[in-house]
């Protein structure tokens, strides 16, 4: 069989506006989430001074609502850029709330 010379293979045109508008979307919601993790962590840090270790992680694990939902009001957000924003912040919730409950100096 021969192939169509109509069956050609046409690459969409690149749009440099979304591409950076995406980049400036993704950028924000990374340190957004990282932030907020981040400031979790030291919350969290007094929380376990005050009742405890199990209080201070329920509330740290479920104020990941915090970031995402602020971040769904102003970007819309993919199922991707949920679970991105969600990686984040329980990564550096938990960094970081474990390096100031134990420090090291």
């Amino acid at each position: 069989m021969a192939e169509n010379k109509d069956d050609v293979l046409e690459v969409p045109e690149f749009d440099e506006e979304q591409f950076v508008s995406d980049t400036r979307k993704s950028s924000f919601v990374a340190l957004a989430s990282f932030g907020s993790g981040f400031i979790m962590a030291i919350v969290s840090r007094f929380i376990r001074d005050l009742v405890g270790y199990q209080p201070a992680f329920i509330i740290g694990l479920f104020a990941i609502a915090l970031p995402v939902l602020f971040l769904n009001r102003r970007y819309e957000m993919k199922a991707m850029d949920w679970f991105s924003a969600g990686g984040v912040y329980v990564l550096t919730w938990m960094c970081f709330w474990v390096f100031f409950t134990n420090p090291p100096f």
